[in-house]
């Protein structure tokens, strides 16, 4: 009988997988279906370094039948396709690359045309330095609340806003600075004229993850394609080196206006979601683009339209991506209507924050002002937020 490496409990085998794809040395998985008097207790989740696990749990003879087993990836060819496939940022010559010091309208013309643009060196020290730090101590303070590594965006992968009560982390004064940089300033303007600033968060990737974001957009509202012009902006601000290696953000160009959720709704039968996509961007004629490499204080915007994903982090150590995040006036004002919307702005900017900023960026920032000097934000329920397992199967 082979030992398992690890054993956790989980509610059923989707989230065992989920489990094994935490830990970044689980090839096989085991789940042992709880019996019927004690459904809600979860069951044995077995977990083994070794694909070919034989024997994997002794159990009585009535009992063998309630064992369901897989592989760490239902489709391990899938996911090497994916690694491999990558194309990367290097020829700079026909990319919508900017220096920071370039002017604004490029920058806001290219983020029409292609739904993302990177400006070179938009931030520098000492903020760069602080926000390093303040995603280091962020990202430590999540960590100490999931010991399994199940995350909140799929195993080994975190959102910030999404483990914050406000939905934001602009509490703490480095994210608050990045509703102000002035390059990015000038390219918002460039773009909507005046805007809404809601806070930002932002993610981050642990090292030694080989799994995938699936694709998908940010916003949910039909509002977002009420206009060609982006309805929302995410800034996300780079703290050191990303290579093609590090969990860079996979984006698919050009589709800022193509629903994607309409792609999704259609009967898949059971496919993974890497095929999905893959029968999607191909009958589309559409491809990836892989955001790398990336220096500190460079900065890539997005229209939160745009159809992206994570990519597997196989470097040694985290890939951290804060954020900054903005809205058109005409989207801010159909979100009110859904105050429940992850995007709707919510008071979660500290007065003593807002007072640091320009004059131009506190009125953007008015409607996030909140009265107290404190925002307590920390969710504690963040990892009941457990991403992508629900349409799974083992």
């Amino acid at each position: 009988m082979t030992e398992p490496s690890k054993k956790e409990l989980a509610q059923s085998g989707v989230v065992c997988r989920y489990l094994c794809q935490a830990e970044p040395q689980c090839r096989h998985w085991t789940f042992v279906i709880p019996g019927s008097h004690d459904p809600d207790s979860g069951g044995p989740c077995l977990m083994y370094n070794s694909s070919h696990a034989s024997s994997p749990w002794k159990q009585e003879p009535e009992q063998e039948s309630k064992v369901v087993s897989g592989l760490r990836f239902c489709k391990p060819e899938e996911h090497h396709d994916l690694l491999v496939s990558r194309k990367t940022l290097t020829d700079e010559s026909e990319l919508p690359i900017f220096s920071s010091a370039e002017n604004a309208a490029g920058a806001a013309q290219a983020i029409l045309s292609e739904g993302w643009a990177v400006l070179r060196g938009a931030l520098s020290d000492p903020l760069l330095t602080a926000l390093r730090e303040a995603c280091s101590r962020a990202a430590l303070d999540l960590l100490a609340r999931d010991p399994q590594r199940v995350g909140n965006r799929g195993p080994r992968r975190y959102s910030w806003g999404g483990a914050s009560t406000s939905h934001h982390m602009v509490h703490l004064t480095p994210w608050a600075q990045l509703l102000d940089v002035d390059s990015v300033v000038k390219v918002l303007e460039a773009l909507f004229g005046e805007y809404v600033a809601i806070g930002g968060g932002g993610d981050f990737v642990l090292g030694e993850t080989d799994t995938h974001q699936r694709l998908h957009v940010d916003l949910q509202l039909e509002a977002m394609y009420a206009s060609p012009a982006p309805a929302a902006l995410v800034a996300n601000f780079v703290v050191s080196d990303i290579s093609c290696q590090d969990g860079p953000v996979r984006l698919v160009p050009k589709t800022q206006q193509m629903p994607l959720a309409s792609q999704l709704s259609k009967d898949w039968g059971y496919a993974t979601h890497l095929q999905k996509e893959s029968y999607i961007l191909s009958h589309a004629n559409l491809s990836y683009v892989f955001a790398c490499p990336l220096k500190p204080g460079d900065v890539l915007l997005r229209d939160m339209r745009l159809w992206h994903g994570g990519s597997p982090n196989l470097g040694a150590d985290p890939r951290y991506l804060p954020s900054a995040e903005f809205l058109s006036r005409h989207y801010a004002e159909a979100t009110r209507a859904v105050p429940e919307d992850h995007f709707s702005p919510r008071k979660a900017l500290p007065f003593a924050l807002w007072l640091r900023l320009s004059e131009p960026t506190r009125r953007r920032a008015r409607e996030i002002l909140a009265a107290p000097e404190r925002v307590e934000a920390e969710r504690k329920d963040f990892l009941l937020m457990l991403p992508y397992v629900a349409e799974e199967r083992p």
